[in-house]
């Protein structure tokens, strides 16, 4: 007897072909980046060009994949109106502004004042040329074409595209492969992974949240805006002297006081505000029978009458 159960497209989709060609749009986009510098007699070595170098390899590596993931749905008839969803009426966005805040400005700072503070104890020197390769260039020596490329890349570009790729694209596939706790965990994981040096833990927990925000919401949009906010704090943090100038002031304690000083004042953070993550992971998370977005949009648009397309 002939089943009628349609076959589940993400199930053809394979994560390893889409994560293949994302290192390979890296290094072809770096190559591509070195070739044009070089023609044209930029010093890649400056840090204003080496960021703006940076940003492009970020265009074009994010881009070209979420271009080859929405070919891979047309070709497999997956509306990506059904993996972004609607914003659903009388959201709270407070609550999403104030687990962002929460989020950056608690537990990441906390976090990264414990691994400041052990350091600047046992690896001063590595702290210092950390600084110092990351303090620069400062706003107020920028030009404005270097801020609106770094805000632009940042705050717009980068939620939209990650969100896409990670819990638009790997959250689905996955999910239909190993079920939706393995696949939280992978995807969040490899989202931390794409933010290395001392990011990679709190963006991996920024990845938790923004699958749990996705799967309760239905819609990428609310996601993308938390990760906006969570950008849009990074970035004028980096971009406003005055926030540059106290982190340099970091680099400078290296007295076992001082280290003492910052793990304490870390530790103080993440007590504070580890309660609160801890609590809407715990509340969130989903049981493995929840059906994913992709699903429950298809459903909805199909039981409104909107014209599902068929991919049986």
């Amino acid at each position: 007897m002939l089943s009628l159960q349609p076959v589940n497209p993400f199930a053809r989709l394979k994560a390893r072909n889409v994560l293949i060609w994302f290192f390979v749009s890296l290094i072809l986009s770096v190559i591509c980046c070195e070739v044009i510098a070089s023609f044209i007699g930029l010093n890649s070595e400056d840090p204003i060009v080496s960021e703006i170098l940076f940003s492009i390899v970020h265009f074009l590596m994010y881009g070209s994949t979420c271009l080859w993931i929405l070919q891979r749905y047309r070709q497999l008839q997956i509306n990506p109106q059904d993996v972004v969803g609607k914003l659903p009426s009388g959201y709270k966005w407070l609550s999403i502004a104030g687990l962002v805040i929460v989020l950056d400005l608690l537990f990441c700072i906390g976090f990264l004042f414990v691994l400041f503070g052990l350091l600047s104890l046992f690896a001063p020197e590595f702290l210092e040329s950390l600084f110092n390769s990351t303090a620069e260039p400062l706003a107020s020596s920028s030009p404005i074409y270097y801020n609106l490329v770094m805000i632009f890349s940042a705050v717009v570009f980068a939620p939209i595209t990650e969100e896409f790729i990670f819990r638009g694209f790997l959250l689905h596939r996955w999910g239909t492969k190993w079920g939706i706790t393995p696949a939280i965990l992978v995807s969040s994981m490899i989202f931390g992974l794409c933010h290395p040096g001392v990011s990679v833990a709190t963006a991996s927990i920024g990845g938790i949240v923004y699958s749990l925000l996705y799967l309760r919401s239905r819609t990428l949009i609310i996601p993308i805006v938390a990760h906006a906010l969570n950008n849009a704090i990074v970035t004028g943090l980096m971009l406003f002297p005055d926030s540059a100038s106290t982190v340099s002031t970091v680099s400078e304690s290296s007295s076992a006081f001082d280290a003492l000083m910052l793990g304490l004042f870390g530790l103080f953070c993440i007590a504070l505000s580890a309660p609160f993550i801890i609590h809407f992971i715990y509340k969130k998370w989903p049981n493995q029978r929840m059906s994913l977005p992709y699903w429950l949009n298809r459903k909805s648009r199909k039981s409104n009458g909107c014209g599902a397309i068929s991919f049986e």
